[in-house]
């Protein structure tokens, strides 16, 4: 549960800012704590116009994600695993990397390493391991196992020597050292990592967009959140805008294939079906104009 408040000399928030804070909010499964502000609250008490319309308009948001409930059981999905305890000496570096990564749009799973080496790595691409102290063997094992068999594993400079590398490989990234390790590589940085924001550029750098499981076009400042269904039969893309500004020719191009898309908005009672168009190669969906939030449900 999240809890965000209007600034307490407003009114009437507009009607779009409440609509991202709820759909900040869903979009990654939680629920947002109706928070009104008191200038708003009397407002309503009162009859104001700007008032009510916001809270109908909120409502309306609030029934839109009610609807679709069944999203929330869909698992989170992206090619990088951010592997960590996200507590104590690793709180501030790995809780960050996670908020930046996001910000770029680099979709990730989280792997929280005190909760036991039994997590699946299935579809990632890379993982990178935030930690300073040393993997316990069950995560080791498991990480040169990803690694071997083919993946891309990303370990702080100390702990290099736990994970030996065979050939050396041109890396893309200057400060860091890429080797072969098994049918997948192994990346280390020549010194120790100090400052998220660099380490979020260099590990979506390492692992290449062309992993990117969703590329987006003319997004502006949308954040993105991917999901996969119970099953692997639906997929789902969240857009969250944060311009309070409609968001006019977005097109997303998306790694899987899908036999059908649909486009939900909270202002439409049915979904938009989208076709695909081929643009230099690839499979394109271009996406008729939304407010502050978007849902494209893909099927295979």
């Amino acid at each position: 549960w999240l809890e965000f408040a209007p600034p307490a000399d407003q009114v009437a928030p507009n009607a779009a800012a409440l609509s991202v804070a709820i759909a900040d909010s869903a979009a990654a499964g939680a629920r947002w704590i109706v928070s009104l502000g008191e200038r708003m609250s009397k407002g309503l008490a009162g009859g104001n116009t700007d008032a009510v319309n916001a809270w109908r308009g909120m409502l309306g948001t609030l029934r839109f994600f009610e609807k679709h409930r069944e999203w929330g059981a869909y698992e989170p999905w992206g090619s990088l695993g951010v592997l960590s305890t996200f507590a104590g000496d690793n709180d501030f570096m790995g809780k960050e990397l996670l908020n930046l990564a996001a910000r770029r749009n680099l979709l990730y799973r989280i792997l929280d390493r005190s909760g036991g080496a039994n997590q699946s790595l299935g579809g990632l691409k890379a993982v990178v391991y935030v930690d300073s102290e040393r993997p316990s063997p069950e995560w080791k094992a498991r990480l040169a196992a990803f690694g071997r068999g083919g993946g891309l594993l990303i370990v702080p400079r100390a702990l290099a020597v736990e994970f030996p590398g065979e050939k050396a490989l041109r890396c893309p990234v200057v400060g860091y050292e890429l080797q072969t390790f098994g049918k997948g590589s192994v990346a280390a940085p020549t010194r120790d990592w100090d400052d998220p924001f660099f380490l979020a550029a260099d590990v979506h750098n390492l692992v290449s967009r062309r992993n990117d499981p969703v590329v987006l076009f003319n997004a502006r400042s949308l954040w993105e959140h991917y999901s996969v269904a119970p099953g692997g039969r639906s997929e789902l893309l969240q857009l969250v805008g944060f311009t309070g500004r409609n968001n006019n020719s977005v097109s997303i191009a998306m790694a899987r294939p899908s036999s059908s898309a649909a486009l939900y908005v909270p202002e439409q009672e049915t979904p938009t079906t989208l076709k695909p168009e081929k643009v230099d190669g690839r499979m394109e969906y271009h996406l008729p104009s939304f407010s502050s939030y978007a849902a494209l449900e893909f099927q295979s």
